[in-house]
């Protein structure tokens, strides 16, 4: 009983789900951060589609955004999966994108194809990424580093150049990705609402003019590129407009009489939803690849149950007895809302909660301060005795440990541990199959802090 949960639970769990008329089981941050994240995550849509919950109203659906981004990726040959291997660990891309697990290996490890120079756009990987010290220590190893942000933070202040750029008041803005992630379609598009103060520029606008200089075009997408100097002048808001009008709640440039424009939208700032709800019955269109249908016995998902059985069995070291996982707070998404005195009210660190069993047990007291431990690293955080928490595990938030480096006043005030000090990078650390970083279930202990002995008198 590994998870806590009587098996008798589990399986009447099972029947109840099995048995409801509208059911879903559902996961997000949490289910993609541990040591099996792409599992649990395959695990989770195996249950909805076995239980005849998956693709049916009331229980897992697909959206119908007006612009399809998953679709337009899979029509451009940009869904990909291990196409690339990291040159250190070698970990497979998802979507083209590479493991952040691994950037402080790639910066540090001569050879061919090694990183010397690196751009970050409103990023603070040096809190956010596992390893941070090594992270931070990796960066100064970089030939050029340049930043487009709107603060100087713990990452950028190691830059060769900041260049300053809009904030979303400043610029026209639409609600594109998130599209992908609402069961009720909605989209907006908003105006710039005042002006750009001093020299800041896009993000675009500054990557545009950089290619410019360089011979490139910015962009990921093959027909863009092959258009080769004409691809700079599709910017963004050109494209939006293009994607919108040819998508389903488009106007189709000029045939459909009421469908959707970047003019109409910007007509209508509160944006607008598209139906109450998306459609169900549409699962053969999504999964194109395997004829409608989905593979609940993939051999590469499933052969990670049997690291999970060993891994389980070998936690009988006594060493590192507790699990860390980490927290989102409703107002402090990340690291990058803690210089906002309303959505950062505290004005200390936030504390390490555990429960009550395992404070007796370890010796450590509510309000005092502890040592968390990893086999590599440890912090001296804030305690909080409480059965929110499991017993056997422990919770401290992520994003925190501003260490003044940056100018956010209000996020330096408040300082905190890093509790990304405390998980690893490079080869072997990172989940296999999708490359994630394991922010959740870190194996640690805890102890109180050493008091040092008053002098002899």
């Amino acid at each position: 009983m590994h998870s806590g949960v009587p098996a008798d639970a589990v399986r009447a769990l099972a029947r109840d789900l099995a048995a409801a008329e509208h059911a879903v089981v559902y996961g997000r941050v949490g289910a993609c951060v541990g040591g099996y994240s792409t599992l649990v995550n395959y695990l989770l849509d195996v249950v909805n589609a076995l239980t005849g919950n998956l693709d049916r109203p009331g229980g897992a659906i697909f959206p119908s955004p007006p612009i399809d981004t998953f679709g337009m990726l899979r029509k451009q040959g940009l869904d990909t999966y291990g196409a690339q291997r990291t040159r250190v660990g070698g970990y497979p891309d998802v979507l083209g994108q590479m493991p952040a697990g691994v950037l402080a290996e790639e910066i540090t490890t001569a050879g061919p194809g090694q990183l010397r120079a690196l751009f970050v756009t409103a990023g603070n990987p040096v809190l956010t990424v596992p390893n941070s010290e090594g992270l931070a220590r990796a960066l100064d190893q970089l030939d050029l580093m340049v930043s487009l942000d709107i603060y100087i933070n713990e990452t950028n202040c190691k830059a060769d150049y900041i260049l300053p750029t809009t904030t979303f008041l400043e610029r026209e803005d639409a609600n594109i990705f998130v599209q992908q992630y609402q069961y009720r379609p909605f989209v907006q598009w908003t105006d710039a609402v005042v002006a750009p103060r001093g020299d800041v520029r896009t993000e675009w606008t500054i990557i545009r003019d950089l290619s410019a200089k360089l011979g490139l075009v910015p962009s990921s997408t093959p027909f863009i590129r092959r258009l080769g100097p004409l691809g700079r002048k599709i910017n963004p808001n050109v494209l939006f407009d293009l994607l919108l009008r040819s998508g389903n709640a488009g106007d189709l440039f000029g045939l459909r009489r009421n469908g959707l424009s970047r003019r109409r939208l910007l007509a209508e700032p509160r944006g607008r939803v598209l139906r109450d709800h998306s459609p169900t019955g549409v699962l053969p269109k999504v999964a194109k690849r395997m004829g409608g249908k989905i593979n609940v016995g993939a051999t590469r998902v499933l052969d990670e149950l049997d690291r999970l059985v060993d891994d389980a069995r070998s936690n009988a070291d006594g060493r590192f007895p507790l699990r860390m996982f980490g927290r989102r707070e409703l107002k402090s998404l990340n690291s990058w809302m803690h210089n906002s005195r309303r959505l950062n009210p505290r004005t200390k660190a936030p504390a390490l909660l555990m429960h009550p069993d395992d404070a007796q047990r370890y010796g450590v007291q509510d309000s005092s301060e502890v040592v968390i431990e990893t086999r590599t690293a440890a912090l001296t955080v804030p305690l909080t005795v409480t059965d929110a928490v499991m017993e056997g595990s422990v919770c401290l938030p992520h994003g925190y440990g501003h260490d003044g480096s940056g100018g956010w006043q209000r996020a330096n005030a408040t300082r905190g541990a890093n509790s990304n000090r405390l998980s690893l990078s490079g080869p072997g650390a990172l989940e296999p199959l999708a490359a994630m970083s394991i922010l959740n279930g870190i194996r640690v202990r805890v102890s109180a802090v050493a008091r040092s002995s008053p002098p002899a008198s």
